[in-house]
């Protein structure tokens, strides 16, 4: 994604709710960094290593395949395709311009916002909040945290979904095709509450679960509920107007 497009898609993603990528925001609209000045890479390859030294803001101006650890308080942009691992621990926004490859891993120690302007295909671990904007596709895995997780994703859904220990919010908004049975993996992992808006799916348009399974896990003190907007047609996806 090209920067002037990366701008305004962060921006987009930053006006939804509990979304906010206000580091980001703040640096492009006034050109000025909240703390401090940017560390520069052209790439990175190796293991890079900010957490001794506080807040940290990191650019990478290009791919990003080997670790990046970063401490509370933390803005990181990388401008390029993410193939390696991102640590985060405690506030923290990362700014992913390109893919997340599918051996690349984050992992969120805090209250931690992604965004992603290419496909995620890999693992996201959280064990805390997480806010994730993608993009394109999200397939590959989520761990979710306690006590919330949003997941915003722009094309298709096929990521495989469950709680990194104990299962509690999850917030799930797909603009694009997402299987049912994808769908109802996910609620059976028992979310306190889980709430999903699917624009496209496999079944007809409704909410759901079915008065069955929504008993069952009624029992389990669980709250799901996810209305799907349109049905798939033939092989092809569906366009939502």
């Amino acid at each position: 994604m090209d920067p002037s497009s990366l701008k305004l898609a962060v921006g987009r993603a930053d006006v939804m709710r509990d979304i906010g990528f206000h580091l980001s925001m703040a640096y492009w609209q006034t050109g000025r960094l909240q703390t401090g000045s940017w560390t520069h890479h052209s790439s990175s390859s190796f293991e890079r290593r900010y957490e001794s030294s506080g807040t940290s803001t990191v650019l990478i101006e290009g791919d990003c395949s080997g670790d990046v650890i970063v401490a509370n308080g933390s803005l990181v942009h990388i401008y390029g395709d993410l193939t390696g691992n991102i640590t985060a621990k405690g506030q923290a926004e990362l700014v992913i311009a390109g893919d997340c490859g599918p051996n690349s891993c984050i992992n969120a120690d805090g209250i931690v916002r992604v965004f992603v302007g290419g496909s995620s295909k890999g693992k996201i671990i959280s064990k805390r909040s997480v806010s994730v904007w993608v993009e394109q596709n999200c397939s590959g895995s989520i761990s979710t945290g306690s006590p919330s997780t949003h997941l915003f994703v722009m094309g298709d859904f096929s990521a495989c979904v469950k709680p990194t220990e104990k299962a509690s919010l999850l917030y799930l908004a797909v603009f694009g095709f997402a299987q049912r049975e994808s769908i109802e993996a996910i609620a059976q992992c028992a979310y306190t509450q889980f709430n999903g808006t699917i624009s496209v799916s496999d079944c007809a348009p409704g909410i759901y679960p079915d008065s069955e399974i929504y008993n069952h896990l009624r029992k389990m003190r669980s709250h799901p509920r996810w209305v799907v907007h349109r049905r798939r047609e033939g092989n092809g996806r569906q366009q939502v107007k």
